[in-house]
């Protein structure tokens, strides 16, 4: 009896990895490094923060330092899970605090968005981690 087991060629999801990787490091603001190794992709990024004007006013926080633009560092790796792409946001702190992941089934993507899908997932990725940072930290405004 002949079995026959039908997956997802890994070496053409490699690819993908390293293409999404490249496209994303490119075309996200505030890309500073990125490094490469086998089957993942990583990506550090500066977003900016402050504490919104309404929270200074509410506790009558006049200080200068109060009014400064921070800086937070995120990680984004991306891999492969099974015949997906997954894609970790990390944020860089002693803490190394997962904002979240998100995946994309690069097959059902592609047969949806044909050559557009690198920009459908940068898209739907900014969107997503937007969401989240701003989920996690409500009190701060970020400047994306």
């Amino acid at each position: 009896m002949l079995i026959e087991c039908k997956t997802a060629n890994l070496s053409s999801l490699n690819q993908v990895v390293n293409i999404f990787g490249k496209y994303l490091f490119k075309h996200l603001d505030g890309s500073i490094k990125f490094k490469k190794s086998s089957n993942m992709y990583d990506i550090w990024t500066i977003v900016l923060y402050q504490i919104p004007y309404e929270v200074r006013n509410l506790y009558d926080i006049s200080e200068d330092k109060y009014k400064e633009v921070y800086e937070m560092l995120l990680n984004i790796n991306i891999t492969t899970y099974g015949t997906k792409l997954r894609i970790n946001i990390l944020e860089e702190t002693p803490d190394n605090l997962t904002l979240g992941c998100k995946t994309f089934d690069i097959e059902k993507v592609k047969l949806k968005h044909g050559n557009e899908y690198l920009k459908f997932m940068l898209k739907s990725l900014e969107t997503y981690v937007r969401n989240r940072i701003s989920k996690q930290y409500e009190n701060y405004d970020f400047l994306f």
